[in-house]
């Protein structure tokens, strides 16, 4: 093993022309043409945005409970109406005939229901155009390089 001392003393190597500009260092690189460059940079943007509202709307989606069904809704339903007396249920039956039975909105589990779903599918839609930029952006990425080549 040779000592610093003797390292020194050892003459120092004379640098090429090509070497000292840079030439062959720019000349053995692989570079990326201008167009792969910006697509590649708007992908990845495009990318970004459509994971963090994929993320968000996911968050959102898993937040939400949708604790009642319409199962669960006609079961509870069932359940009262064996309950209450049968005075009552002919009452009901007359307010039934003399006012409309339309619903005019939907119950809340069914807002609840159909609101977590549409924060579900912002997920997926979102998720899905962020992986889809990803995999354009790696292509132009990949695709667009130009090899350089000495002499």
């Amino acid at each position: 093993m040779p000592k610093l001392g003797q390292l020194k003393q050892l003459p120092t190597a004379e640098p090429t022309p090509d070497a000292s500009t840079g030439q062959a260092r720019a000349a053995k690189a692989r570079g990326m043409s201008t167009g792969a460059t910006i697509l590649f940079s708007v992908m990845g943007l495009i990318a970004v945005i459509g994971l963090v509202i994929g993320g968000y709307s996911g968050i959102r989606w898993s937040m939400l409970e949708t604790p009642q069904t319409s199962e669960d809704h006609i079961a509870s339903v069932r359940q009262a109406v064996t309950e209450v007396e049968p005075a009552m249920m002919v009452r009901e039956f007359e307010d039934m005939e003399k006012l409309s039975i339309d619903l005019t909105a939907p119950y809340g589990y069914k807002r609840d229901a159909r609101e977590k779903a549409q924060w579900g599918w912002s997920a997926v839609v979102g998720g899905g155009i962020g992986v889809l930029a990803i995999v354009v952006a790696a292509a132009a990425a990949t695709l667009g390089r130009e090899d350089k080549q000495v002499g």
